[in-house]
């Protein structure tokens, strides 16, 4: 028996950011990246937790972008430039990995803006924030505008690259020293305390 709960009805009711929270924290935790993007220097970033694994042959990740106003610089940048680099900071970080979601005038690189700092690596397209855990770089594939007007973007992995807090193990696995971000909602970040390792389910091992 649920203690509490809503129908769609209920939901629509809601005041807008009563329904917003309810929402995007029932949609669960998720990591916090700092997307970047730009050409030539003039460098844009914007905070995103809606990455999703879209295959592994050929490797990609979808970033889901809200509707384009004329203002979702880093939206623009990557479609124009066709390509973004997606990092992951630790839990430390999560004040600044928020504010970076901030609507800064064009041309404004909010990482650094907001002092953070970065590194350049040989052959990545875009500076990567100093601490980073690891990072990804996707260049463009395609795009879908969903009915309610946000913006489906899939993109194919070009590099993945890992900080001194993270390596891969035997299996391929991301194993990290520190927790990263991770996003619950809009404005909520939480560390990753517990990790607990769980094999592939066998139908026949369970019995079925």
């Amino acid at each position: 028996m649920f203690h509490q709960q809503f129908d769609k009805q209920e939901l629509s009711e809601l005041d807008k950011r009563h329904r917003t929270a309810v929402v995007n924290t029932a949609g669960g935790i998720r990591t916090a990246f700092v997307g970047i993007t730009g050409s030539d220097g003039v460098w844009n970033s914007g905070t995103f937790s809606n990455v999703t694994h879209v295959g592994a042959h050929p490797a990609q990740l979808s970033i889901l972008f809200r509707p384009d106003h004329g203002q979702r610089h880093t939206y623009t940048n990557y479609k124009s430039s066709g390509r973004i680099t997606l990092a992951v900071l630790p839990f430390s970080e999560n004040e600044r990995v928020h504010q970076t979601s901030v609507n800064a005038p064009e041309g404004v690189f909010e990482w650094t803006a907001l002092g953070g700092e970065v590194t350049h690596h040989k052959g990545w397209s875009h500076p990567i924030p100093k601490d980073a855990l690891w990072a990804i770089e996707l260049s463009w594939v395609e795009e879908f505008t969903l009915s309610n007007g946000c913006i489906y973007t899939v993109g194919a992995i070009e590099k993945i690259g890992l900080g001194g807090e993270s390596h891969f193990d035997e299996e391929g696995k991301i194993q990290f020293n520190t927790s990263p971000a991770l996003a619950l909602g809009l404005n909520s970040y939480l560390n990753a305390h517990l990790r607990e390792e769980r094999p592939y389910p066998s139908a026949k091992d369970l019995g079925f």
